[in-house]
């Protein structure tokens, strides 16, 4: 299975818009979304990777990790999904 049809199996189950902020940030309008991607053996950085990040069903954003960092600024409030396409999921462990 393709990392697009697996994104797409796991998706169908979502709901077309994201969950409403259950209560809105006063401070911050918007924030920022840091990813650390590291080897669980070595905990060396993964050079490079394709990302994909979800809000909701629709796509956010689609771009690369290098040297094992992802930043993205100015993001809206919201619940998001983030899906390696070069990693095989089951071998994703959030920290």
């Amino acid at each position: 299975m393709s990392p697009a049809d697996q994104i797409a199996a796991i998706a169908a189950g979502f709901e077309e818009n994201p969950p409403d902020v259950v209560e809105p940030c006063k401070k911050n309008k918007t924030h920022k979304i840091d990813i650390t991607v590291r080897w669980k053996d070595d905990l060396t950085p993964v050079q490079m990777t394709d990302i994909e990040i979800h809000r909701g069903k629709a796509l956010y954003a689609s771009d690369a990790v290098v040297k094992g960092k992802y930043k993205e600024k100015n993001v809206p409030p919201g619940h998001y999904r983030v899906f390696f396409l070069d990693i095989d999921q089951a071998e994703i462990e959030p920290e």
